[in-house]
């Protein structure tokens, strides 16, 4: 790494920021509209994922950067493939065994595969 940075600063920033992350998700996911999750999902899953790394790397350096990277990558692709919100009630859908893909909302039965109003 080229500059020093002190662990231990580091590893708070990065536990307050997991906090803030997961708490303003959960706000915004309680109160946005069906559209607004399924528009914002993709740039959520990616940008958790780029957050993880960019700790990553300020912890362990580069070679945990370049161990850590592949695997969180497919997460994000999984997360932004996977995972569908239904356009009706809002509900989040997704296969606990990631395949297939559900098509149907699980709590109301509307296609996922619909343009979500609001």
């Amino acid at each position: 790494m080229p500059f020093q940075l002190d662990q231990k600063a580091v590893q708070h920033v990065f536990v307050g920021t997991w906090i803030i992350l997961i708490v303003g998700s959960l706000i915004f996911y309680r109160v946005a509209s069906p559209a607004q999750k399924q528009k914002m999902q993709p740039r959520l899953a990616i940008g958790g994922g780029l957050a993880f790394l960019v700790f990553v790397y300020l912890l362990q350096g580069i070679k945990g950067l370049s161990f850590a990277a592949i695997p969180v990558a497919l997460i994000m692709y999984l997360n932004v493939k996977i995972v569908k919100y239904c356009p009706k009630c809002g509900a989040l859908n997704r296969n606990p065994y990631m395949f297939p893909v559900p098509k149907y909302c699980g709590k109301c039965g509307t296609a996922l595969d619909e343009a979500a109003s609001g």
